[in-house]
């Protein structure tokens, strides 16, 4: 990532979530690290990855039994883009090939009456735009004790899951930033024209990163509110031992 030109990632979790690099243990499952036999911590971020949720490597499988006891004790979780697929197939949902296509750049989700109440979206609109990367989709929900859907955009279903009161999961980036998206952009500029997703002149290029700079502060204030709300609504009720809280909005 220093490559890129951006921050290690745990820097950008450290920002989202306004506590401490220190305070953030990181574990690269997909390079070899090994997940904790017990779950000492207060919280659990899943994040993003190259691979598909679906694929079969052992380590995701792994992956996958971990979220699944994290489940049961209870501890609070928040899932991003392909933790929010593993997640739904750990749970026992499908996730495949968007049949939309990728979704790159800035995405706008809207919120369900659950998810008006949630406090993962406490103090949000009922319409808000966050950064986006993604080429799969959650696209059937678990049978046995689904979880609700918190928020939807107009391309795809489940942006937003709410698995009982401790873990929650989003299909967008709420930690990210445009220079991030930027770099990715550069990364994959012909890929992304091949996709349809910005036109192939240098002009439609600059015209899609003057607009990713121009939505910076708006896009990046909407998922620190959501990342300080999973900090302090979820992971702030379990080190105190209280119940995660549910807000009203209208």
């Amino acid at each position: 990532m220093i490559d890129m030109g951006v921050h290690p990632y745990s820097e950008l979790i450290a920002s989202g979530v306004q506590v401490s690099d220190a305070q953030i243990e990181v574990i690269d499952v997909a390079d070899g690290d090994q997940l904790p036999f017990t779950i000492e911590a207060h919280g659990i971020i899943g994040s993003g990855s190259a691979y598909a949720a679906f694929d079969t490597m052992p380590w995701i499988q792994e992956v996958k039994d971990f979220y699944r006891a994290a489940q049961v004790r209870g501890i609070p979780e928040l899932h991003i883009c392909w933790s929010h697929q593993a997640k739904v197939l750990a749970a026992g949902g499908q996730v495949e090939r968007g049949p939309r296509g990728r979704r790159f750049g800035i995405e706008q989700v809207h919120l369900t009456p659950a998810g008006r109440r949630d406090a993962l979206f406490a103090g949000m609109p009922n319409s808000f735009e966050l950064f986006t990367t993604h080429t799969d989709v959650a696209t059937v929900l678990p049978f046995e004790n689904p979880p609700i859907e918190l928020a939807y955009s107009d391309t795809y279903a489940y942006e937003a899951l709410a698995y009982g009161a401790t873990a929650r999961t989003v299909q967008t980036h709420p930690e990210m930033s445009a220079q991030f998206i930027i770099a990715l952009a550069n990364m994959r500029r012909q890929q992304l024209v091949n996709e349809g997703i910005i036109g192939p002149s240098d002009e439609e290029y600059e015209e899609f990163i003057s607009y990713l700079k121009k939505m910076e502060k708006k896009v990046r204030e909407n998922g620190l509110q959501l990342m300080e709300n999973w900090l302090f609504y979820f992971v702030g009720a379990y080190f105190l031992n209280e119940p995660a809280a549910i807000c009203d909005q209208p």
